[in-house]
């Protein structure tokens, strides 16, 4: 693309002299004055790419002032002209943050220099912003991850003990249509907590830990599934259609994280349709790569480009005040990056959005997705359920002597082992929280694995996809806080019977 230039010279025979010069060297005139104030106007209304400005100019303004009101204005690099190059004049002009300085009468070659040169100035100064405006999002979002990392395991035991206490107590209350009723307050508090739980789902979506592996999962199964967990709440004037190629391949990732992607994007659409509209999701395999494209649209109010440039920044968003976190985008770039995936976002004002995403496949065929239609039946065994929290211990352990579990309770891995040790042989299986004082998860299985090989230990967590390694390389899938009654009971029946077979 042609540079522009805008001349400011009060001398007519010298401004057209440039003006030609100008052409010559392959450069475009933006426009042409004499005056300070005028040229503070052109630079506004036409956006030259550079200004090669007088310093003393007739009128009221000289050039040294409407330099500095244009580059107020807008960053655009300034090239001097002076008669003058004695030491106040040349002073004066570095002390604009002028990009060049010519004294007149220049040849072609210089003129030619300066302006390249100042051109090139600015595109790098141009580019180091930006890459500063990156490394400073970038720190944001690890500073978000560590934050959110120092809380989350506190929080969501907290979270857990309020869901378990909802979850016992609202089916012993009389349900009544009444807002005020003790069934509808209950109600209320169960839904504020697990809103709280995906607030912090999300905010740890910044710090989860690479080292968490992605694993070969059915793209359609769970765009299917969050689908229709979102269909009561996006009300009658909303639609949802889905178009997923027949036989996708698996793509690489996490089932949680992919749903929540769909989730977030999903609920986005639905708040940039406030008068209702369709949201469209399809995907399909992308011809000559190793790709799986997912792609969802919306007939919204859609974006204009400030707003699209800033869309998937931590904390944006043009929601009223309690209205949004500005978190929901955010975490889906951060969950595709993760996946080694990339995303892109088109979007019109008053024509809708649309977000695409490009998801990494692989041929490791998708683990089966197993449904037990097994009935609810008691649960024989004991369990060492080791957990520092007390109020999350209590909850735990009502729920596993409900189930019909012997239950022997222990604050940390110290205490556990020291249960373990008094009685071999007779612990079925072992319940241990990740994070612990004295000793913690992965230490706690080093120990086991010396003192009882063999023993059966499920591990949950407050820290959403940390992966935990000790004394038997990796130690598998967490149930994470805060989880369900039927979860935590489903994945102790897997245990026991894996332990069985």
């Amino acid at each position: 693309m042609t540079p522009r230039i805008l001349i400011v010279e009060d001398n007519r025979t010298i401004a057209r002299e440039l003006e030609i010069r100008l052409v010559r060297l392959g450069f475009a005139v933006a426009g042409v004055t004499a005056f300070g104030e005028h040229a503070v106007e052109i630079a506004a209304r036409e956006r030259p790419d550079l200004v090669l400005m007088d310093i003393r100019l007739e009128g009221p303004m000289d050039g040294i002032t409407a330099a500095a009101h244009i580059r107020a204005a807008r960053a655009v690099p300034i090239v001097f002209l002076t008669g003058f190059d004695d030491d106040d004049t040349l002073r004066a002009a570095c002390g604009s943050e002028a990009f060049g300085y010519i004294v007149k009468p220049a040849g072609s070659r210089e003129l030619q220099i300066v302006l390249e040169m100042a051109l090139y100035k600015h595109a790098a100064e141009q580019t180091r912003q930006r890459l500063e405006l990156q490394l400073r999002r970038a720190e944001k979002m690890d500073a978000i991850g560590l934050l959110a990392g120092g809380i989350a395991h506190d929080f969501n035991n907290v979270l857990m003990a309020i869901l378990s206490q909802c979850r016992a107590l609202l089916p012993q209350l009389p349900e009544v249509a009444e807002a005020h009723a003790p069934h509808q307050r209950v109600a209320s508090i169960q839904a504020a907590a697990e809103r709280g739980a995906r607030m912090t789902r999300q905010l740890l979506a910044f710090g989860r830990d690479d080292a968490d592996q992605p694993i070969a999962i059915d793209l359609a199964l769970h765009v299917q599934r969050t689908c229709a967990m979102l269909a009561h709440l996006l009300g009658d004037a909303v639609t949802i259609e889905i178009a997923l190629a027949p036989g996708l391949r698996a793509v690489l990732g996490h089932g949680s994280e992919i749903e929540q992607i769909v989730m977030n994007l999903v609920l986005n659409a639905r708040d940039a349709m406030p008068r209702g509209g369709t949201v469209m999701i399809s995907a399909r395999d992308v011809p000559g790569a190793d790709e799986v494209v997912l792609v969802v649209r919306d007939t919204g109010v859609g974006m204009d480009d400030a707003t699209r440039a800033r869309v998937f920044e931590p904390f944006f968003t043009t929601k009223d005040i309690g209205a949004g976190t500005g978190l929901g985008l955010a975490t889906v770039y951060a969950v595709v990056q993760r996946s080694r995936g990339r995303i892109e976002v088109a979007s019109t004002p008053g024509r809708g959005t649309t977000f695409t995403i490009w998801l990494p496949t692989t041929a490791v065929p998708v683990a089966p997705h197993v449904v037990c239609d097994e009935p609810i039946q008691r649960i024989d065994g004991t369990l060492v359920l080791v957990e520092d929290d007390p109020q999350v211990r209590t909850v735990i352990r009502d729920i596993l002597e409900q189930a019909g579990m012997r239950v022997i309770e222990a604050s940390d891995g110290v205490e556990a082992l020291r249960v373990c040790r008094a009685q071999p042989g007779q612990i079925d299986l072992v319940l241990s929280d990740v994070m612990m004082p004295r000793l913690g998860g992965a230490e706690l299985a080093r120990s086991l694995a010396a003192d009882a090989p063999g023993t059966k230990i499920i591990y949950m967590s407050g820290y959403p996809g940390r992966g935990v390694s000790g004394g038997r390389a990796e130690l598998g899938m967490i149930l994470q806080k805060p989880f369900t009654p039927d979860e935590l009971l489903e994945r102790i029946r897997d245990a026991l019977r894996s332990r069985a077979a």
